[in-house]
């Protein structure tokens, strides 16, 4: 017989047998949702997710640890009404859901977010919040590769001394050569703090010649090796590699974990834990 009490067991032991590194991320295309959500929650490598909000998706946390992100420094609704990103509804959501982890403000350096801004909204609404949730860990603004991240995230700190956080969230898009060496980067700035690469993919956008293509032999194997090598190096504690989206006709982009029909393909079966 079928009970709560069996199914909270079950689950228990999928999150027992998970990476505790591995994550994903349900930005799932609307069209395809169901099919692509239901092929996403079947892994068993997959430990934890989070949706770019304050909002789980129901689907996700059937299987998956969440894991809540304030997206920006934002205090009203978006264009359709919705609250998903509003600052001023942050520490509801959190009292509603108690997530265990709380990401923050999405590369602020890159997305127009001046360090007095995110100052006086870390201030205003995340001081409060590690106060009332101490055991909660929070994590840096997000860094990306480039130039931008890390005077950015000096200034912060220097001006906010008491803007605290635990963990350094990292986002990389750029090529496999480059990777390791980011991270030491900031593993070598923070040396005291766990890295989370919670925004991964092997793509520079500024030179699309640097994509997988169709054909290319190297590109999965590539990837293969630099997501094993996360799971070897201790500093690293969470990551998730983007590829939650379906190729196209085409079959791009290579790291997809769904092909166009919504199946899964070698990388996707290999991430997820696909038997």
């Amino acid at each position: 017989m079928w009970t709560p009490l069996l199914s909270l067991a079950l689950c228990a032991t999928s999150a027992l047998a998970s990476n505790p590194k591995r994550g994903l991320i349900s930005d799932v295309n609307a069209g395809t949702y169901k099919r692509d959500s239901n092929q996403l929650t079947k892994g068993s490598e997959v430990s934890w997710y989070y949706s770019f909000g304050q909002y789980p998706d129901s689907k996700f946390s059937s299987r998956y640890q969440f894991t809540m992100q304030q997206f920006g420094i934002d205090t009203t609704a978006d264009s359709s009404g919705n609250n998903f990103k509003n600052l001023e509804t942050l520490m509801g959501e959190v009292d509603k859901t108690r997530p265990k982890h709380l990401m923050t403000f999405l590369e602020p350096a890159i997305s127009g977010i001046s360090v007095p801004d995110a100052v006086a909204a870390w201030k205003k609404y995340i001081i409060p919040i590690r106060q009332k949730y101490p055991k909660m860990t929070v994590g840096s603004p997000s860094v990306i590769n480039g130039d931008a991240s890390l005077p950015w995230i000096n200034e912060f700190i220097k001006t906010c001394p008491e803007c605290k956080f635990d963990f350094v969230d990292v986002h990389y898009y750029w090529t496999y050569q480059e990777f390791k060496g980011e991270m030491r980067k900031w593993h070598k700035r923070f040396p005291k703090k766990p890295i989370w690469v919670s925004d991964l993919g092997f793509q520079d956008y500024n030179n699309p010649s640097t994509q997988c293509k169709i054909g290319d032999k190297t590109c999965v194997p590539k990837i293969k090796a630099m997501i094993t090598w996360m799971d070897k190096t201790p500093w690293i504690k969470r990551y998730t590699f983007r590829g939650e989206f379906r190729r196209d006709k085409s079959g791009q982009p290579l790291w997809s974990f769904l092909n166009n029909k919504g199946n899964f393909t070698p990388l996707g079966k290999w991430y997820l834990g696909i038997a």
